[in-house]
């Protein structure tokens, strides 16, 4: 059961984003406590690669972090 919930709120997310056209591939932007530089999206997931901790942190910490698209519901 729980996992057609995530299913549903992935298409969800991803509905929202192509809707709205928040953000797209080099965009820099922010879910829950993580920043990062959009690598890739699709219908599932988000691709970042991540920016250092802290506000007036720019380096990036080498890691390429995977979101699903659900988090853009629940946690953004």
């Amino acid at each position: 059961m729980s996992e057609t919930k995530e299913l549903i709120l992935c298409w969800s997310g991803a509905g929202l984003r192509v809707g709205r056209k928040v953000y797209s591939v080099g965009y820099r932007i922010q879910i829950a406590c993580h920043r990062g530089i959009v690598l890739d999206h699709d219908t599932f997931a988000i691709k970042l690669l991540e920016i250092g901790q802290g506000p007036a942190s720019h380096r990036y910490t080498g890691c390429v972090a995977v979101f699903l698209n659900s988090l853009l519901l629940t946690d953004a």
